[in-house]
């Protein structure tokens, strides 16, 4: 019933130990879900975020049926169960549950932000194609391969400053057990030093040599005492600084969060339109497959300048669908002309670029743009 088909689906992680999947899971998106092998043999554990929490949900099986409720097994499959809760709010087996499985939590670390499939027609065969199947193809593909890269680069940013937050975290919480520690010994050594006091009141002062000795003693528990509240008042100054880097933090993880699911929307649509309009699916799969791994490549500086920058162009303003070098440079050459008729000599023409395709190498493309008033050519591998 589940052998083949569930082990395909990116949600689900096998038998994975639940405080792997508690960490895991901890300040993702409402919605973000996984299934993974429960204690008991044959059926599974649903975990999902809702309302700033991790929920289990036990998965049932029996029989060839499953369910959330021994008493309702109404689904053939666990993807089946899983599928129908996509669309469906949770609350019609738990009123106290009211979230739809929308972000399904990928095993492998940095994968893909897996689309949502309850946006794309469950048939098995995508309609019939309405459009160009060239250049309007590569124009909606390049679009999802934007919004792809958008999604690949929040969700890295979101892994990172999550990161950030959970070191400080346990930052702090050394700094609060050094000032327990601190304010332990501290106590212990006023005992202490309230003893010798006490003796050195009772001594009779004719013994000198005891006298002084307890002077002494009390002048040493004394020093240790102040050195001890010095490392306590710097250690509190110390916390005090991370508390203030965790505030700061929180609100990160917020604005990472918000822009992951904004951008999750984005390429979700992006995706459902091109499927609508019949592009295959393993099509839309390689194109984030390759969006996926080019990202990889960028450096966490590029991906942190970039992310909240919005592109100022749509492909159709940047993209020629023509292999022709002639016509590549001929374009280049007429806007710089129709630059310069509107703006004047005074503007820059630098930066005035365009991409076309390769006319001899498939999945190959050329950058071409002007630099110092030169005509230059860059070529781009997929």
């Amino acid at each position: 019933m589940v052998g083949g088909q569930l082990c395909d689906q990116i949600w689900y992680w096998g038998n994975v130990d639940k405080t792997v999947v508690s960490e895991v899971m901890q300040d993702q998106p409402e919605g973000t879900f996984m299934v993974r092998d429960a204690s008991s043999p044959g059926d599974y554990t649903l975990t999902v975020r809702f309302g700033g929490h991790t929920k289990l949900v036990r998965i049932h099986v029996y029989k060839g049926r499953c369910g959330f409720a021994l008493e309702s097994l109404t689904h053939d499959s666990v993807v089946s169960l899983i599928e129908f809760y996509r669309t469906r709010s949770l609350k019609c087996y738990n009123a106290q549950l009211d979230v739809c499985l929308r972000y399904p939590l990928p095993r492998r670390k940095n994968s893909v932000r897996i689309v949502d499939s309850h946006y794309v027609p469950t048939s098995s065969s995508p309609p019939k194609a309405t459009f160009n199947p060239d250049w309007e193809l590569r124009l909606g593909l390049e679009r999802l391969r934007i919004c792809q890269t958008a999604v690949d680069r929040a969700a890295r940013l979101f892994d990172a400053v999550h990161q950030e937050k959970r070191l400080a975290d346990d930052l702090h919480y050394e700094f609060t057990q050094a000032i327990i520690d601190l304010d332990r010994k501290v106590k212990q050594l006023e005992d202490v030093l309230s003893t010798l006091h006490s003796c050195a009141e009772a001594t009779d002062e004719t013994d000198v040599k005891r006298t002084q000795a307890f002077k002494a003693n009390c002048e040493i528990i004394e020093k240790a005492i102040k050195r001890l509240k010095d490392e306590h008042d710097l250690v509190m100054d110390r916390r005090a600084k991370v508390s203030k880097i965790i505030d700061d933090l929180t609100q990160a993880i917020a604005h990472a969060k918000g822009r992951l699911v904004s951008c999750n929307n984005t390429r979700n649509h992006s995706y459902t339109e091109l499927f609508k309009k019949g592009v295959p699916k393993n099509q839309l799969a390689s194109t984030i497959e390759i969006s996926t791994s080019m990202l990889e490549k960028e450096s966490m500086q590029a991906s942190e300048l970039l992310a909240d920058i919005r592109l100022a162009w749509e492909p159709e303003q940047y993209l020629v669908n023509d292999p022709s070098k002639e016509a590549a440079a001929a374009l280049i050459l007429r806007a710089r002309s129709h630059l310069i008729e509107k703006m004047g000599r005074q503007v820059p023409t630098d930066g005035i670029f365009l991409i076309r395709p390769s006319a001899s190498q498939v999945y190959c493309q050329f950058c071409c743009f002007l630099c110092i008033h030169a005509y230059i050519t860059l070529y781009l591998s997929i």
